[in-house]
């Protein structure tokens, strides 16, 4: 069973990113430099950002992994995977978009699948990196 935060459609924001107290958006600690915006989708998290005066803007590209394994540990060990690649490209949130748990030759697996966002004041995008 997968845990609430790591549910498909999760967003996850960088520790560190302020958010505006106007956006009304909740977040929990989920690793040292992530954290998960509670009850918010892509969607919901556009339309409470806008409210603030912030974009959400989405960065063409799907983030893929496939992480060795079953279950929870497996499940967290590919999401953090795909949390250093965000890090790495210098945005500062992600959405998990699909958690799929598979087997090849009998050997289990999980493929977890994210889009990047950055989070930004202003219409037009910044270079991220």
């Amino acid at each position: 069973m997968i845990s609430a935060e790591l549910q498909n459609g999760a967003m996850m924001v960088r520790e560190g990113f302020v958010m505006p107290n106007l956006a009304g958006i909740e977040s929990r600690s989920y690793s040292k430099t992530w954290r998960t915006m509670t009850g918010m989708n892509n969607f919901t998290a556009e339309k409470s950002l806008r409210q603030a005066d912030l974009h959400l803007f989405f960065l063409a590209g799907e983030l893929r992994v496939l992480q060795p394994g079953w279950g929870l540990g497996a499940i967290r060990r590919g999401i953090k995977r795909l949390l250093a690649m965000g890090r790495k490209s210098d945005t500062n949130c992600m959405e998990i978009t699909q958690i799929n748990p598979r087997r090849f030759l009998g050997l289990p697996y999980v493929a977890i699948s994210a889009y990047r966002f950055h989070i930004q004041k202003g219409s037009m995008l910044f270079a991220t990196g």
